[in-house]
């Protein structure tokens, strides 16, 4: 059987519930929330592939596929991907989230299965969040700047690491007023950003980017994420996301309070280019 396209969440699900029956959630990265799954399948993005011992699940973008596994047998693993990419001639990017270096072995695994390691994320965390004052000045986007934050996604963000979000999302959390940003005084152009989630009582930092001709004329960076986080004074706890070796941005994160509590990230790529 080939790689098959996914039409209905409840095929989706069936697949998934009868591989997650007879595996161990550590033998992959099969782990997806049901309201995304269901909006990838809206879209059209969602195939799968099968072999007796594993299942995987591509999500199409823009220059490759996101590659979410789960195996039965972990030292056939090298042999289920090597089924797969014959079925495909695309880049196949896959990531591992780990703590403290827990998922080594399978990391090692994709590295058989000739992945190679691509960037790496690493979490920042504060759990004691400071009684700010709620931050007061705070310009949110409009729909009518959404645009121009792609525009600004596209030209600060790598697709294959950074999963950019698709247009429907990011005008979501327009209307959601999940994005922050700063804007030129004498235009009111839109030249940094800054969006966010809170789930429960924990503020997630999704992504921030400033056009590099205007940090200094305008609020960048840091300086959103901090206002963010005074936005958002009843929160418990604050997660961010550091890619390796990004000092500049560790340094800012560590002035309001975080630091890497140990999750991280890593990111393997596979192309025949």
């Amino acid at each position: 059987m080939g790689i098959e396209t996914i039409t209905s969440a409840e095929e989706l699900r069936r697949q998934m519930d009868a591989i997650s029956a007879r595996c161990s959630p550590a033998n992959g990265n099969l782990l997806i929330n049901r309201e995304f799954s269901e909006r990838w399948i809206a879209k059209g993005q969602v195939r799968t592939y099968q072999t007796g011992n594993a299942m995987f699940l591509l999500r199409k973008r823009s220059r490759c596929s996101r590659c979410y596994f789960l195996c039965e047998d972990m030292s056939c693993l090298p042999e289920d991907f090597g089924k797969l990419f014959s079925q495909t001639d695309e880049t196949v990017i896959t990531s591992i989230l780990d703590r403290n270096g827990m998922h080594d072995p399978i990391k090692d695994v994709l590295l058989e299965s000739g992945f190679c390691r691509y960037a790496k994320l690493n979490r920042v965390s504060m759990l004691n969040v400071p009684r700010l004052r709620k931050e007061q000045n705070v310009v949110f986007a409009e729909m009518s700047d959404l645009p121009q934050i792609e525009k600004i996604i596209k030209q600060y963000f790598d697709p294959l690491k950074d999963q950019n979000p698709d247009v429907d999302e990011i005008a979501e959390a327009i209307e959601g007023k999940r994005i922050i940003v700063a804007r030129l005084p004498e235009n009111g152009m839109v030249v940094a950003f800054q969006s966010f989630e809170k789930i429960g009582k924990t503020l997630h930092g999704r992504y921030v980017a400033a056009m590099e001709e205007y940090r200094k004329k305008v609020p960048a960076g840091g300086i959103l994420w901090r206002q963010c986080i005074k936005m958002h004074c009843d929160v418990n706890k604050v997660i961010g996301w550091i890619e390796d070796g990004n000092d500049a941005t560790r340094r800012w994160n560590r002035s309001m309070g975080l630091q890497a509590d140990g999750v991280t990230d890593e990111i393997f790529m596979h192309s025949k280019n």
